[in-house]
């Protein structure tokens, strides 16, 4: 029964799609599945792979594996349940949670980690975001567009009256179609001047 029971508790846990690392308060791996061997791509040399899903001394401690583990995060023991970061390593972007084991009775691992590839959810995210920008982008655009049609339309309209060689337009609407002209050009080059 006891053999059945470890066999089917490495199948359990060598079935999980997430990562899961169990370390001692010394940072030592004391267990680790299949998931995880193949997320952090680990190199067959320490055979990790014909003692996934059992607890075993490894002799390798978790900073062995990432070279920016956050052990700061434990140094507070009080807050650490649930705890979650982000690690980079080699080309991925792994989540990470953290549970602390309590019930000194059976203590071999003080904390379990638990992980995944979040790569792709950080592309997309990224992305929304320059989505989302060209989105802005593209309103500004529009009101850009809208707040320069105005002027330009006034002193196109100005100079269309002021060409049109009618002989009998009167020195007051003569003056005021140049300081129309004056006045829109002047917006033009305020509009230009904040927008730079």
């Amino acid at each position: 029964f006891i053999k059945k029971s470890q066999n089917f508790n490495k199948e359990l846990f060598n079935s999980f799609s997430q990562g899961i690392i169990v370390i001692d308060k010394n940072f030592n791996i004391v267990f680790i599945n299949e998931a995880a061997i193949k997320i952090i791509n680990l190199d067959s040399e320490r055979n990790f792979k014909n003692k996934t899903g059992i607890l075993f001394d490894f002799n390798f401690k978790i900073t062995d594996i990432f070279e920016n583990f956050p052990i700061d995060i434990f140094l507070n023991k009080e807050d650490i349940d649930g705890k979650r970061f982000e690690i980079n390593h080699k080309d991925a972007i792994l989540g990470f949670a953290v549970t602390k084991l309590s019930g000194d009775a059976y203590k071999i691992g003080n904390y379990i980690l638990l992980f995944k590839d979040i790569t792709y959810i950080k592309e997309l995210e990224k992305e929304s975001r320059i989505n989302e920008s060209l989105k802005t982008a593209g309103k500004f655009a529009g009101w850009l567009a809208h707040e320069i049609r105005n002027p330009l339309s006034a002193i196109n309209t100005s100079v269309y009256v002021l060409d049109s060689g009618y002989s009998d337009i009167k020195e007051s609407d003569h003056k005021r179609l140049i300081n129309i002209i004056k006045t829109e050009s002047e917006r033009l080059n305020n509009l230009v001047t904040d927008f730079l």
